[in-house]
């Protein structure tokens, strides 16, 4: 599954890619949503994650956090691993990729897995994320089934 969780047209567009087919069923959060909506949205979509299936989400890392580059939509790290908390089904154990479109290299993925770790949430799922700057237009979508081979990637399992 892979899930768009931001208003940014070229990410939303980047859902139809193919690299973002090896992802499964894809979803974009109500562009006219407010955040709550869009929370709301995205809570119930990661209750339909099949057995198994990898979680790819896709959005800026911006000064607070995940979602919108302007910050209309921003999730915290805690924010969001309060998401993946609730919306997921409580025996996932499936890797998750954090595609955070960002300039600077500094890991939402990390931040993530801490929070999770923190919130004794996804206990032995592997969280990855990318080693340098993500741009939609350079970065396709690493294979799911490939990712603890990716060289792109750091993974971090959340320890609990």
């Amino acid at each position: 599954m892979i899930i768009a969780c931001t208003h940014d047209l070229a990410i939303r567009a980047s859902l139809s890619l193919t690299s973002a087919a090896a992802w499964g069923t894809s979803i974009l959060l109500g562009a006219d949503d407010t955040q709550a909506a869009a929370e709301a949205q995205l809570t119930q979509s990661l209750g339909n994650i099949n057995p198994g299936e990898p979680l790819c989400v896709a959005a800026h890392q911006n000064a607070d956090g995940f979602g919108d580059a302007d910050g209309e939509w921003t999730w915290s790290a805690a924010e969001f691993a309060k998401i993946l908390q609730a919306g997921l089904p409580k025996t996932y154990n499936s890797p998750v990729l954090i595609y955070a479109v960002s300039h600077d290299t500094a890991s939402f993925a990390n931040d993530l897995t801490s929070a999770l770790r923190t919130a004794g949430a996804l206990c032995g799922v592997k969280v990855y994320g990318f080693k340098a700057a993500v741009t939609v237009e350079t970065t396709p979508y690493p294979n799911p089934g490939q990712l603890a081979n990716d060289q792109d990637l750091n993974g971090t399992v959340v320890q609990c």
